[in-house]
């Protein structure tokens, strides 16, 4: 559990060195702490992710970002890599996020 968590931190880490480096000029969706999810252009600034959208932008902090992913299929990998195989609430919980 802790080796799945530990991965999954880094190669959120990854995406956000990665995006320091060169923004992406494709969407990608930004899966938050809270479970829901951005899509948009991103760039960062400073301490800040920058999602970016046709009507406007939205500045998240670090702390607020769960992972950077390249569809929701990722997303819900990223998401069910944290559940331990007995966690029957964990997987319903997920199952309800598949819904939404």
């Amino acid at each position: 559990m802790l080796i799945a968590i530990v991965s999954a931190l880094a190669l959120a880490a990854l995406g956000l060195a990665t995006l320091a480096e060169s923004p992406d000029e494709r969407p990608a969706l930004v899966l938050l702490t809270n479970g829901r999810v951005l899509e948009g252009q991103l760039r960062r600034e400073e301490d800040r992710l920058v999602v970016v959208f046709p009507s406007g932008e939205i500045r998240l902090r670090r702390d607020e970002v769960q992972a950077i992913c390249r569809d929701l299929d990722e997303a819900y990998h990223v998401q069910r890599r944290k559940l331990q195989p007995r966690d029957f609430a964990g997987h319903v919980e997920l199952a309800e996020w598949c819904l939404r």
